[in-house]
């Protein structure tokens, strides 16, 4: 009865055990460089999902942002961006209409890029296919911009 009372009260003080500052949401600014701008002109967008179901979907984005383009290479910061895995999409919108142009087939008309260099094929990627790890260890990531 003595061991069985022993392992009882081991298992009670194991299993309450205070949240340690490990355990709270942990955030770090994330970079985003921009490459191969072929003019500066126009706007860059920069998205952010969080996770597969999300991506790529309209109006499911974690975070966006956009920026004038001035100088061939840009770049923007991400601000209290909690650790985890996330996918990055940019596009330069040359004309600044705020959409991504495509033409009749529905192929890109303007520079886009992903997270991952993602080879040119009739698909989206898939979400682990561009995604990456945002830590206190990498939170830079460039972006460069092709075309289809």
């Amino acid at each position: 009865m003595k061991v069985f009372l022993y392992i009882c009260s081991l298992l009670a003080t194991v299993a309450y055990q205070p949240a340690s500052s490990n355990d709270t949401l942990r955030t770090t600014s994330l970079r985003v460089e921009i490459q191969n701008l072929e003019k500066p002109c126009g706007e860059i967008e920069v998205i952010l999902f969080k996770g597969k179901k999300r991506f790529l979907k309209k109006r499911a984005s974690f975070r966006k942002q956009r920026i004038e383009v001035k100088d061939d290479k840009t770049f923007v910061v991400f601000e209290d961006l909690p650790f985890g895995t996330y996918a990055a999409v940019s596009y330069h919108d040359m004309n600044a209409n705020k959409k991504f142009d495509r033409n009749m087939m529905g192929l890109p008309k303007e520079p886009y890029a992903f997270s991952k260099p993602f080879k040119k094929k009739f698909r989206k990627p898939y979400f682990k296919e561009v995604s990456f790890e945002v830590s206190d260890t990498q939170n830079q990531i460039l972006l460069a911009l092709q075309r289809y």
